[in-house]
């Protein structure tokens, strides 16, 4: 179980992508519809907010076998934070374990 966090983590940690803040004309096409005046709000103020949005969309063949496409939105990699999850994720597996 360990092993599976460890993995889990350095599978994280090692994803790199280019200099340059990335963002999909798709996503925004999604977040611009919805109609929520606060999140609209945020989405016009990246630098106050300090947000990075992956969007992960699964499709599934005939034979129920997924591909995951990404989309990005302001993800730049020289300003990286962890994700909630990061902590999350390893403390629910060792509680499991437990």
């Amino acid at each position: 179980m360990r092993s599976f966090i460890i993995t889990a983590m350095a599978l994280l940690l090692s994803a790199t992508m280019d200099g340059q803040v990335k963002t999909d004309a798709k996503l925004v096409e999604i977040l611009n519809q919805n109609g929520d005046s606060l999140m609209q709000s945020v989405l016009k103020n990246p630098a106050a907010y300090n947000y990075q949005i992956i969007y992960t969309r699964i499709d599934r063949d005939r034979r129920n076998k997924p591909s995951f496409t990404n989309f990005y939105y302001n993800v730049d990699s020289k300003s990286y934070f962890n994700p909630a999850s990061v902590v999350k994720m390893p403390l629910a597996f060792l509680s499991l374990e437990k």
